[in-house]
């Protein structure tokens, strides 16, 4: 039995996780079917049974949390350890984290219970502060997920911990956008080369206001990822609130570089701001026939219809649009492009028929 222990924990350190699992496995079986551990005290013991449910999880994290059998068989282990050695405080992170992760069911409360006690012991154990704060906040309790990570921040920052942070600035009841704007920042300094990030930074510096900052994070991407054509139709919805010349060149890029269906649509919004009717119905044809489904090319095809002052092509991509569930069609009296026609009876009446139609097909899928 001594042999397979050796092996087990030398597999375990080479990251042999299969391989230690099946040894620790046969050492585990021994002590308990034959009562070899008798030589052995309950600490001893105890880590066998940490290190294999350690092992089984290493094996297959993902599968481990989706899989109520495995999950269980690993939860055994750490609950086993517990038992044998109650101040095995590594078994209370492991097992929190366990339970934070599970994927069936949730175990939220379990998991808080287990890293309440790991702090008890050691309140300032980063990695258990942190698992805080990601059970905070994907409980929805954002300033006690920013309490936790401010103490991991204060110590040993990492890039998951600010982008944890700035999330949770984020999803704050009001959003702090200026402070997830930092934290996005420094999760881009620490790994530059995550998207997200400056996609973050974005979208936070849109909701302040600051366009021209946000048009800069689609710069630094635009540099790192030229061929992505839905940055240069992003960075063109931009421009246009400032540069309608520079949002123009964005969304021609983008229909050069894959056929964007969004940038043939927002460059007919642009031709249809400028008068040029023709140019702005052909280019949404072309979004059309890149998307077939998509909404808002109905939408704008109404609005040039609506513009132009032509009726029946109006209500024809009208109602297409409230078909193909248009987002904006609970505002869409409001619509400076529809104001032509908005306070039609038929225009009035396609809305009533698409809210009862969505109002049936929600009730529906309620049940």
């Amino acid at each position: 039995m001594e042999e397979f222990i050796i092996q087990g924990k030398e597999a375990f350190k080479l990251r042999k996780f299969e391989k230690a699992f099946e040894w620790l496995s046969k050492a585990i079986g021994l002590l308990e079917s034959e009562k070899a551990g008798q030589w052995m005290n309950a600490e001893d013991i105890a880590e066998l049974y940490l290190l294999r449910g350690s092992a089984l999880l290493a094996q297959n994290e993902r599968e481990a949390y989706e899989n109520p059998d495995i999950f269980n068989q690993i939860l055994d282990d750490y609950e086993q350890t517990l038992e044998l050695d109650e101040n095995q405080i590594e078994a209370y992170g492991l097992r929190g984290r366990l339970y934070l992760n599970c994927q069936f069911t949730s175990y939220k409360e379990e998991a808080r219970k287990d890293f309440q006690e790991v702090l008890s012991r050691d309140p300032m154990h980063l990695e258990t502060l942190n698992a805080m704060g990601q059970l905070f906040y994907e409980q929805g309790e954002y300033p006690k997920a920013i309490y936790y990570l401010n103490l991991v921040l204060k110590e040993a920052p990492t890039v998951e911990s600010w982008e944890l942070r700035a999330l949770s600035h984020l999803r704050s009841l009001p959003p702090n956008y200026t402070a997830a704007i930092q934290d996005f920042g420094k999760a881009k300094d620490l790994q530059p080369d995550r998207e997200e990030f400056y996609l973050w930074r974005a979208q936070g510096f849109q909701e302040l206001g600051l366009i021209e900052d946000a048009i800069k994070e689609y710069d630094q991407l635009l540099d790192k990822n030229p061929n992505n054509s839905s940055f240069w139709v992003d960075r063109g919805t931009l421009s246009m609130q400032i540069d309608a010349g520079q949002a123009m060149e964005d969304f021609s890029t983008a229909i050069e570089l894959a056929g964007d269906p969004l940038g043939y649509n927002n460059r007919a919004f642009l031709h249809r701001q400028q008068g040029d009717y023709v140019a702005a119905l052909t280019d949404a044809q072309k979004a059309l026939e890149a998307d077939p489904n998509a909404s808002i090319t109905y939408a704008t095809i109404a609005e040039i219809y609506a513009d132009m002052g032509e009726e029946e092509p109006f209500y024809q991509y009208f109602q297409l649009a409230l078909e193909h569930y248009y987002e904006d069609a609970v505002d869409a009296r409001s619509e400076p492009g529809f104001q032509k026609f908005a306070h039609e009876d038929r225009f009035l009446a396609l809305l009533d028929d698409f809210k009862t139609q969505h109002k049936s097909k929600g009730n529906t899928d309620e049940k």
